[in-house]
């Protein structure tokens, strides 16, 4: 019985540890779509001023990403995400490196 128990321990702290990178992972994440969203309205709003033609279903108002900003700025995210980006929106090693850090855990 005690063996049971000690294996049914262990199990339940391995899937605990498990979940603890899953909920890590998905933060991150979600920061990360945070920082593209707010890039792409960024870029959507350069080109609109600068007189491009956006086509109708990349076309975001200005209120729902002024929303978003709001929540990223407040905890951070935006500028933590975005670590590692150039100009062009294209991300190097550091999003990717973080992604893979997650999981080795």
């Amino acid at each position: 019985m005690k063996d049971l128990n000690s294996e049914l321990e262990m199990e339940n702290f391995l899937i605990m540890q498990e979940n603890e990178k899953l909920k890590m992972l998905a933060e991150f994440i979600s920061q990360e779509n945070k920082a593209l969203l707010n890039e792409l309205n960024h870029l959507l709003a350069i080109a609109a001023a600068a007189g491009i033609p956006i086509p109708h279903d990349l076309n975001r108002s200005t209120t729902s990403s002024s929303k978003a900003n709001n929540k990223s700025n407040k905890r951070g995210d935006t500028q933590e995400a975005t670590e590692g980006c150039n100009t062009a929106g294209l991300c190097g090693g550091a999003r990717k490196g973080v992604a893979e850090n997650v999981l080795r855990c």
